[in-house]
């Protein structure tokens, strides 16, 4: 009946006033089957299309109302709408200027178009069309927002800060003028401020996959790593065609060790994004935590065909290269990642790894005390230091670099057992049972720890303790010779 058709009209202009564009959809195709020539009805669709981003629907629905009304301005910004939803900034443009020229003053038309051509790169054309707006009406948000815009795309970050800062004064719950303002301060570093305004865009409007996207880069960079992910995971579903997104998730995840969850990240990161070099390099590194060297090989490898200068490919393919027992090729890629990356101590402790190796003992540990210049904290570098000490008979410096090891690593046994080695060999043999048994809490199943205490105690007369050492050994390692004559040692 005419009633319930009318009744089908009303709903759905009631719905899309509500911000429920594809409720009212529904509601307004049942209406137009029974009154498809209610141009009115029409552009009401049109317009619940465009909010419900069901773009090339409502662009052909604007181009026929148009052929019908060829002299609505609104149709043609509308039309613009559409278009622009479509990516066809260019189109859009033109759809704004047909706007204009039926109605000069239309300050949204004004609008539309200084941002469409913003998105061409005619920045000094877009801002002379905004700066209309603004003089038509001084306190128009979307004209100050849009200036912002148009400034920071040119580069003028100050001016388009000022604009933001404009636009909140006026509407302090604009989402878009706070992450704008936040990607501004983060490229500044005011990191505080930039966290703040992210936040607010979200609280404004919880859509907005970049502002949980760049809130997550940050709180990783604090430390909140629980908090990065959970923006991050917002992220990817409200955005999952953003590469960087999976990527950056599966670097945070392997911080964090999660190896297996970082790993498939990178690959969904890589199937969005096939030749982005860093999510090859992020799935080289997961692959190379599991052991699956030769694959791992083959992204980093990727990695460097796609950008060859990669400090970071680079570098890592050099640290496999040296975990394959490939030594000379290795310092080739850490001398090419220093060029690249000055002022990376993990470049330089590597180097300087592959340098001792090689006998290169002077350059090497040229190249330790540059990577502990850069990271006084960087543990495993006094770890090595301390190896290439050790070997040139520098024992008291030696013992001090273990020493500063432990201290930055009190939790690796590897840094432990060398220190305890390097103390029992000095015959500081307290401080090596010191040493080796702090090593044991930690991990007491490390059977060459347990071996090298019970040889400590063998040299201190105490052949009891000695044994229940060798004999933990053995029950791990039956087939261990060596260990077996020395427990039948420690019984006579």
């Amino acid at each position: 009946s005419p009633e319930h058709n009318e009744a089908h009209n009303n709903l759905a202009l009631t719905l899309h006033a509500l911000h429920r564009p594809v409720e009212a959809l529904e509601h307004f195709t049942a209406y137009l089957d029974a009154e498809p020539g209610d141009n009115t009805a029409w552009y009401s669709y049109a317009l619940a299309l465009i909010d419900a981003e069901e773009y090339e629907e409502a662009a052909a629905v604007c181009e026929r109302l148009i052929l019908d009304d060829p002299k609505n301005a609104a149709l043609h910004y509308d039309y613009g709408r559409a278009l622009a939803g479509l990516g066809r900034y260019g189109d859009a443009a033109e759809a704004n200027r047909r706007a204009l020229l039926l109605q000069p003053s239309f300050i949204k038309a004004m609008n539309n178009l200084g941002f469409m051509l913003t998105l061409e790169g005619k920045i000094e054309e877009a801002l002379a069309w905004l700066d209309q707006a603004l003089l038509r009406d001084p306190e128009n948000e979307g004209a100050l927002f849009n200036i912002g815009f148009a400034h920071g795309n040119a580069g003028r970050m100050d001016k388009a800060e000022e604009k933001f800062r404009d636009v909140l004064r006026l509407n302090p719950r604009h989402a878009r003028a706070h992450l704008n303002l936040g990607l501004i301060l983060e490229a500044r570093g005011d990191k505080d401020e930039a966290i703040g305004h992210f936040r607010s865009a979200i609280e404004m409007e919880p859509t907005l996959a970049l502002a949980h996207h760049n809130l997550a880069g940050l709180l990783r960079e604090r430390g909140d790593n629980e908090e990065a992910l959970r923006h991050y995971r917002s992220a990817f579903e409200r955005d999952p065609t953003n590469p960087n997104t999976p990527k950056n998730m599966g670097f945070l995840l392997s911080d964090l060790g999660r190896v297996e969850e970082a790993r498939a990240l990178f690959e969904q990161a890589l199937a969005l994004a096939p030749d982005d070099a860093d999510a090859h390099v992020g799935l080289g590194d997961a692959l190379t935590d599991q052991g699956a060297l030769d694959t791992a090989r083959s992204h980093y490898e990727t990695a460097l065909q796609r950008a060859p200068e990669h400090g970071v490919a680079l570098r890592q393919y050099a640290f496999l290269l040296m975990r394959q027992g490939n030594t000379n090729e290795a310092l080739t890629y850490f001398e090419r990642a220093i060029e690249q990356l000055p002022e990376d101590a993990g470049a330089h402790c590597g180097y300087a790894d592959a340098l001792f190796a090689r006998g290169r003992t002077e350059a090497a540990e040229t190249h330790y005390n540059r990577a502990l210049d850069l990271y006084p904290e960087f543990a495993l570098a006094w770890n090595n230091y301390g190896d290439l000490l050790s070997r040139a008979g520098r024992i008291e410096e030696a013992i001090e670099a273990y020493n500063s090891a432990r201290e930055l690593a009190p939790n690796n046994t590897d840094i432990l057992l060398n220190l305890g080695r390097l103390y029992a060999r000095e015959k500081q043999l307290d401080e090596a049972i010191d040493a080796l048994e702090t090593a044991l809490r930690l991990e007491p199943e490390n059977l060459r720890v347990r071996a090298l205490l019970g040889d400590i105690l063998m040299e201190k007369g105490n052949a009891p303790a000695a044994l229940r050492e060798y004999q933990r050994v053995l029950l791990e390692r039956p087939d261990w010779q060596e260990i077996r004559e020395k427990a039948e040692a420690a019984r006579q």
